[in-house]
């Protein structure tokens, strides 16, 4: 990572912001691309909040625009899932030649009978190579079921690769590592004979791989570190809740068990390994023993637990985020009132605190990135709104135009939501998210016979606090709660009226 070399402009200019309007280029990625000339946003001031205008249902059943946009590590193309003639299909977009039209080479249908494919995910290796998650929907022993494959896509002459599909079973490959010099990824994927999971090293240009790691009747998963050595196998026992835990220090050892111990509240409490070090036996992981979901420092050869080195009051830590490759943690994820990154590396910090400046506090969230670390996807949305994607050059400080993730939609102002806290009747704390439901509660006897069957605790009340509908969840929790009474632990000022 060559954070030395990232010079932002609201930092060389003297502390201006970076100006986004001023400098957005369009490369061809916008609502003009998708056929979306039949929605017509007829809302005052266009806001769809409760009560001010009415969107239809069908907008929601769309595909999105674009999204999940992912730079090669060059910097020069993108691979993105956007809209294509009313349906989801992936594309790639040459980001060196002016307003480029994306080139389409995958289909992402829906999975619904046997023969049916779709793509799940798809990623770079190097800047010529994409290469797909895809499932396959078929008959198995009499029901349905989905197996996973990798499919190579060559940017260059357009020609598709499978990726070690003869021998594997039900999962054809969960990655472990990716080279992006050598264009070759570590593959763990489910063996057909025995249903165990291997590690292989596939070539992404030939489809050639070799063997990494057999299968191990002790093991249900490999992890392997941020050099792409296979270094910790998990397994865990269903009837007496044990996890066993088998590690080495590098590619030369034997594996051994350091740990096998049950979790006796069966609430999945214990060790979940998020990144291992190349170059000691130091590992992050995610552990909920004190009953939220912390991350420390584990020696794994010694199970030495260190202090948390990430916590956060009354929520489970999501995990890390590691830089380009995923050499280093460069941060903790964690979703409170929203998903937010606290980072630890300090050019990700400033870059973060930046665009909170220009585009508001939560409203970015920081993408895929080339390999150099200077060019950035980027998500821009309040809690209310679809979003838009941009790229963002941390040496220039420009933003160029990727695209509305709904199109269709654009920036309008949707219901809000809002995330609170409030405690119940036993003291305990509990969060509750506010939802403005447009429409009159009393037309929706659909939803209100859905929301009383929910299992999760939750109310519909009106903003005078009378309760108007009661979660089978809450009710078991809270009994004094019914429709017709009060609410008074809501914080009753902050439900907006139904209209």
């Amino acid at each position: 990572m060559k954070t030395v070399a990232m010079r932002k402009m609201w930092i060389a200019a003297g502390g201006v912001s970076l100006a986004v309007a001023a400098s957005a280029v369009s490369f061809g990625v916008s609502a003009s691309a998708q056929d979306n000339r039949d929605i017509v946003v007829t809302a005052a001031g266009n806001s769809i909040a409760a009560g001010v205008g009415r969107a239809p249902t069908s907008w929601f059943r769309r595909v999105p625009s674009v999204i999940r946009p992912r730079i090669s590590p060059d910097g020069t193309k993108l691979v993105v899932q956007m809209q294509n003639q009313g349906q989801a299909a992936i594309g790639w977009i040459d980001l060196s030649t002016p307003n480029a039209r994306p080139t389409f080479f995958a289909g992402m249908g829906e999975l619904r009978d046997p023969g049916d494919r779709t793509v799940a995910d798809y990623f770079w290796v190097g800047s010529g190579t994409i290469v797909m998650d895809v499932l396959l929907r078929d008959n198995y022993f009499g029901t349905r079921g989905d197996a996973g494959r990798l499919v190579a896509y060559d940017v260059a002459s357009g020609q598709q690769t499978q990726l070690a599909w003869d021998g594997a079973g039900g999962n054809g490959g969960d990655v472990l590592h990716i080279s992006h010099d050598t264009g070759h990824i570590l593959i763990s994927r489910t063996n057909a004979e025995n249903s165990l999971p291997e590690v292989i090293d596939v070539d992404v240009h030939t489809g050639r791989y070799t063997m990494v790691q057999r299968t191990n009747p002790e093991v249900s998963q490999w992890v392997a570190d941020a050099n792409g050595v296979v270094r910790l196998g998990v397994s865990g026992d269903r009837d007496n809740g044990k996890t066993r835990f088998m590690y080495r220090s590098n590619a030369s050892q034997a594996f051994h068990t350091i740990s096998n111990e049950a979790d006796p509240s069966f609430t999945g409490a214990g060790l979940n390994p998020l990144w291992i070090s190349p170059a000691s036996d130091n590992a992050l992981v995610s552990d909920n023993k004190d009953g939220f979901a912390k991350i420390y420092r584990v020696n794994l050869s010694t199970l030495a637990y260190s202090a948390p080195v990430f916590q956060v009051a009354g929520y489970d830590v999501d995990g890390i985020d590691t830089n380009f490759g995923g050499r280093l943690p460069i941060g903790f994820t964690v979703t409170e009132q929203r998903p937010r990154t606290e980072w630890t590396n300090p050019a990700y910090r400033e870059m973060q605190v930046g665009l909170d400046e220009t585009f508001g506090a939560g409203n970015t969230t920081i993408g895929s990135s080339n390999a150099a670390e200077t060019l950035f996807v980027i998500h821009v949305a309040a809690t209310n709104t679809p979003g838009t994607y941009y790229l963002y050059n941390t040496e220039t400080g420009r933003t160029t135009l990727i695209g509305q993730q709904w199109a269709h939609i654009g920036e309008t102002e949707m219901n809000p939501v809002t995330a609170f806290r409030y405690t119940a009747s036993d003291g305990v704390s509990i969060e509750a998210i506010v939802a403005n439901l447009a429409g009159r509660l009393e037309r929706a006897s659909q939803f209100k016979a859905a929301f009383a069957g929910l299992s999760q605790p939750a109310l519909v009340a009106a903003a005078d606090g009378e309760i108007l509908g009661v979660s089978r969840g809450l009710a078991a929790i809270e009994p004094e709660s019914a429709p017709g009474g009060v609410d008074q632990a809501s914080q009753r000022d902050r439900l907006l009226p139904f209209t």
